[in-house]
């Protein structure tokens, strides 16, 4: 209490809603704390069926569901139809692929989307490809991943010096 405190950002240019979207399809994929800047957006959205366009479909990628982050607001958020929520817990079935976006947009089923995705580097490697092979021309990715650290990852560099004074 009392103590002063310096705010700075947000950075970036991460969008997770297109500026226009009437008609386009739109694809969010989070990956745990990933979700983060998907709140933000469904709070903006309008509840139930409206002409700005459709639902976005979010895939949240979780270790278990009872563990996600902010998971009664989704609920609620799909319950009153600002998004159509899809909970992919890998404890409890397969992770993240392209099958999932097969099953639910079918062949070129995101030729036109508007796709998002949030989440560790190899999520987003995987919608970004899943994305690709279903038609989209692109990806909007937020770069976040907990556990990958600051900066470049130098962990291979490292091994190989190590190796070399090993040797020496």
């Amino acid at each position: 209490v009392g103590a002063e405190v310096l705010v700075e950002g947000p950075f970036g240019t991460f969008e997770p809603l297109p500026h226009h979207r009437a008609g386009t399809p739109v694809l969010w994929v989070a990956g745990g704390v990933g979700i983060t800047p998907f709140l933000s957006a469904i709070d903006g959205l309008p509840i139930g069926v409206t002409d700005h366009g459709p639902k976005p479909v979010l895939f949240y990628c979780v270790r278990h569901r009872d563990d996600a982050s902010a998971i009664d607001m989704l609920d609620a958020a799909h319950a009153d139809g600002r998004v159509e929520l899809h909970v992919v817990a890998s404890s409890q079935g397969p992770r993240f692929n392209e099958a999932m976006l097969l099953d639910r947009f079918g062949p070129n089923g995101l030729a036109g989307a508007h796709v998002a995705s949030c989440g560790p580097s190899a999520l987003t490697a995987e919608v970004d490809r899943a994305a690709r092979s279903l038609g989209a021309s692109g990806v909007e990715v937020e770069a976040f991943d907990i556990r990958s650290g600051f900066g470049p990852d130098l962990s291979r560099e490292f091994d190989e010096l190590v190796t070399q004074l090993r040797r020496s």
